[in-house]
């Protein structure tokens, strides 16, 4: 007999953010999650993870009831989660923080014999990774692993994975679906949580989709699952996206290391298919006037909260225009260039009342403002739902039909193609392939 996990039975929270979400998760097993809108995703990774008032339902987890509408309970969480951001303690060693749990009370455990159960973990799961390795000098995908031996370590139950495909690339992610899998043979469960159906899905034999919310469907058919994503337009781009006018051939702007050449009204995909060249690529840029930067998740990099919208819209304006940043009769010709495309926000006095797509909104109507020759876009689908990408998408669209050409760095191919007149695929710091917009369909 199939034994369960976890029970998530009938459950809605007192803000109905999650309503009637009633699913099982057997023993072993990788369950896929796709939320096609964010709605109710934190909030479900929380009521996991620690007790949050429910308004009716029940959770169990390991056939003990872990919360309940109608009475408390006392049985403590047993489910870790994996995000885009690392949990590790960068003062601490490898094993330090897969170990740390171990260490109790006034018991010490000597470094070296941590090491040597690092080493037996490393063998065990045929793991390519070097226990001396400094924390802070490791890559994301070596970050996963530590944070999975943890997980392992605290004799886990349910291992929440949330958006792990947006910062690792395919490679990583085959050979990280084959740890996983080791993993859960060991009795641990997974639920694997993205926006939108990728690789990180392959060895999930159960899928179920979220919308507003509510679980709409639960699936093992990849044809039903397609058929749905479909009926309910996931990948839904307006029929005019407008071809690249580059045919003028004319360079604005060249990274020769890389072999990268960017030509006007230009989108160039770039894939760093093994997760190798992005970091160094953006340390090399020179940022002016003519080339900006969107950040990876700008919306915690890239904007002042407690600044007024019009403030944080004009920020970069005063490396072009001297004064511009404090000058009344400059905003006020912004307000009247932009209201019709940013209505009544573009008078708030600061941000923290704004939804995630007007967030999105405020930063790349910066760069159109400021008009550069170029923008590179550092991973930009991260954590991001399916609307919220098309959103990305029309707004990339945008730069385009106001002549600034647009590089997206990322590590797996994505919605962005719709837009893109070029591929260059990295491998080893170096350019492996390269696609033009006729051979995309080719490209598996």
């Amino acid at each position: 007999m199939i034994r369960e996990i976890l029970d998530y039975n009938n459950v809605t929270l007192e803000n109905k953010i999650i309503s009637n979400f009633n699913f099982r998760v057997y023993e072993s097993e990788k369950f896929g999650l796709i939320f096609i809108n964010n709605q109710g995703k934190d909030e479900f990774i929380k009521s996991l993870l620690e007790k949050t008032d429910l308004e009716f339902g029940n959770i169990f987890i390991n056939s003990k009831l872990y919360n309940s509408y109608s009475r408390d309970t006392i049985i403590k969480s047993n489910v870790s989660y994996i995000g885009v951001k690392s949990s590790l303690i960068s003062s601490l060693s490898i094993a330090d923080n897969i170990f740390l749990l171990k260490k109790t009370g006034n018991v010490i455990i000597k470094e070296n014999l941590l090491k040597e159960q690092l080493k037996l973990l490393i063998r065990k799961f045929n793991l390519d990774l070097n226990y001396n390795s400094n924390i802070n000098n490791i890559g994301v995908y070596q970050r996963v692993i530590i944070e999975l031996l943890k997980a392992y370590v605290a004799n886990s139950k349910i291992i929440i994975l949330n958006e792990i495909s947006s910062c690792i690339s395919k490679e990583e992610i085959n050979k990280l679906n084959t740890i996983i899998n080791l993993i859960s043979n060991e009795g641990i469960s997974i639920i694997h949580i993205e926006t939108h159906y990728n690789q990180m899905f392959n060895n999930c034999k159960r899928i179920g989709l979220v919308k507003n919310g509510k679980i709409i469907k639960i699936t093992n058919n990849k044809k039903e699952l397609d058929k749905t994503l479909n009926t309910i337009n996931l990948d839904s781009l307006p029929k005019n996206l407008k071809e690249s006018n580059c045919f003028n051939n004319k360079i604005i702007y060249k990274m020769s290391e890389f072999g990268i050449i960017v030509k006007e009204n230009e989108c160039i995909n770039i894939l760093d298919s093994d997760n190798s060249i992005i970091n160094k690529l953006i340390n090399k840029l020179k940022l002016n006037n003519d080339l900006s930067l969107i950040k990876e998740d700008p919306l915690s990099s890239m904007l002042f909260y407690n600044l007024s919208y019009i403030d944080n819209l004009c920020f970069l304006a005063e490396n072009k225009v001297k004064n511009f940043f404090f000058s009344r009769k400059y905003k006020k010709s912004v307000i009247k260039e932009f209201y019709g495309n940013l209505g009544s926000n573009i008078y708030l006095p600061d941000l923290y009342s704004l939804s995630s797509k007007d967030l999105y909104e405020l930063v790349y109507y910066r760069i159109l403002l400021l008009k550069p020759k170029v923008v590179f876009c550092v991973k930009p689908f991260t954590n991001v739902d399916t609307y919220q990408r098309i959103e990305i998408i029309n707004m990339l669209k945008k730069f385009k039909e106001n002549n600034i050409a647009v590089v997206i760095l990322s590590v797996n191919i994505n919605i962005s193609l719709k837009i893109s007149d070029k591929l260059l695929v990295f491998k080893a710091g170096k350019i492996l392939n390269q696609y033009n917009k006729e051979q995309f369909d080719s490209i598996k």
